[in-house]
């Protein structure tokens, strides 16, 4: 997983939930008003800040209750410079030497477990390549595309996903196409499917896709109709979808249990939505107001039991919880990414501040694993 980097910011491809500090915990029904929850006990704490505001954190992962990786990215007048990799073992943040990681650019990191741990990035001459560890050592591969979409479910089960290409002919027609790239342990096996603005998540035995068949192309606010897929047997099938015409990027996020969850925006609407997958049948669910005129793709966080993490708003599966972020030397404005620690209720964030110099933050909502 990977936030909005200094690289990315105007592209229209990430999201921060912009919540103030001095939010109180509130719960949203899926079709009622603002209702106070029981979470007002629990915040966020700040667990590590980087060096100053030439540093941005831009990845993280946590693969183990005592187990997770972040890197920090150092720039000079918004050039990038360098990198540097923190892990966290259970008695906090330190930098880590990653071997072979000199002249290595991370974009996405995923992970399954402490010893299954895959880091995608680019080299100095832009080549993809990938950073993997097995729980005692780390070696550094090349792999066929970069992608916006990581998924690891093994170091035999990895999936790379594009967010589609479009191209548009003399006639005025739209053709869209979602390469995927899925690793078995032993070699790549490609796939195409007709869709763009796309996004790739799984969990367990199921593996999603979901995408725009687009008709109107724009790069912040592309126009088509909604495609759903899901890999069986070897194979892409399409599923119904919820939707019809939507614009902007979807959001996705599944569990191990095949639940899925898709954020997304119709034509038409004011605000994205929620649709949620149960046993075959789609439920739509009221998206926090926050959310109002953004239409583009935030990463979405399975929470280890019914729903997930968006930013600092949690889905249990029924209702949503907004969170309350911490105060520090300044307020701190979003939450850009979670990681929920396995077996725990527990999650990881990356936040930032938002008076003056912008400063990256790590965060702990709830107690310390």
């Amino acid at each position: 997983m990977a936030t909005c980097r200094r690289w990315v910011i105007g592209s229209g491809l990430c999201l921060g939930a912009a919540v103030l500090a001095a939010t109180p915990a509130l719960a949203l029904g899926p079709a009622s008003a603002a209702v106070r929850g029981q979470a007002a006990a629990s915040r966020w704490h700040i667990a590590y800040r980087v060096p100053s505001h030439a540093y941005e954190l831009g990845g993280l992962s946590a693969p183990g209750r005592n187990d997770a990786w972040a890197w920090v990215d150092h720039y000079r007048n918004d050039r990038y410079l360098s990198t540097y990799y923190l892990h966290w073992t259970g008695h906090g943040w330190k930098r880590a030497t990653i071997p072979g990681s000199a002249g290595f650019r991370p974009d996405l990191i995923a992970s399954a477990s402490p010893g299954v741990v895959w880091i995608l990035g680019t080299d100095t001459a832009g080549d993809e390549e990938a950073l993997t560890f097995n729980g005692e050592q780390w070696t550094r591969n090349a792999v066929p595309i970069g992608g916006t979409s990581l998924v690891v479910l093994g170091n035999d089960n990895v999936w790379i996903a594009d967010s589609g290409g479009c191209s548009k002919s003399a006639g005025g027609s739209i053709t869209c196409t979602t390469r995927v790239e899925h690793w078995d342990g032993v070699a790549w096996h490609a796939s195409t499917l007709p869709v763009g603005a796309s996004v790739l998540a799984a969990a367990g035995h199921h593996v999603w896709l979901a995408g725009s068949r687009i008709s109107k192309l724009s790069i912040i606010r592309p126009r088509g109709r909604e495609a759903v897929y899901q890999w069986a047997s070897g194979r892409w099938d399409r599923v119904r979808a919820p939707d019809r015409q939507i614009v902007g990027y979807l959001s996705l996020a599944v569990s191990p249990r095949g639940r899925v969850w898709l954020v997304t925006k119709t034509v038409g609407a004011t605000i994205p939505h929620l649709d949620q997958r149960t046993g075959g049948i789609w439920d739509k669910f009221r998206l926090p107001d926050l959310f109002s005129g953004v239409p583009h793709r935030s990463q979405l966080g399975y929470d280890g039991r019914h729903g997930f993490w968006i930013g600092s708003d949690h889905w249990t599966g029924r209702r949503w919880i907004k969170t309350q972020l911490p105060g520090y030397e300044t307020k701190v404005d979003a939450v850009s990414l979670t990681a929920p620690v396995p077996r725990t209720s527990s999650v990881w964030g990356i936040a930032q501040t938002v008076s003056g110099d912008p400063l990256s933050l790590l965060a702990i909502f709830g107690k310390l694993p």
